[in-house]
């Protein structure tokens, strides 16, 4: 993957995108922005980045599950595998 850091600028308050962006976006391409305000970062994105985190969640879920029934994935956990996992969880802390 090449990545590149390219310039643009805001005017009449648009923001102009530049050639090397125009060339990989289809014409009403609509983008997203990430603002951080208190440290003055503005990240513009092709991809709504809430979307990516989603199914990055969702595969790592069904690579878990993989392999369960129906009845296995929807039956309900046992109160002492909770109580092992909060455990776990606190050794780990």
């Amino acid at each position: 993957m090449t990545m590149q850091i390219v310039y643009s600028e805001i005017i009449d308050g648009q923001l102009i995108l530049p050639p090397q962006a125009l060339a990989i976006l289809p014409s009403n391409t609509k983008l997203f922005m990430v603002i951080d305000s208190e440290r003055g970062i503005l990240t513009v994105r092709a991809n709504d980045p809430t979307v990516a985190k989603n199914e990055e969640f969702l595969d790592a879920l069904a690579e878990l599950n993989e392999g369960l029934s129906l009845d296995e994935y929807t039956a309900p956990v046992p109160e002492n595998a909770w109580r092992k996992h909060k455990s776990d969880n606190k050794e780990g802390e």
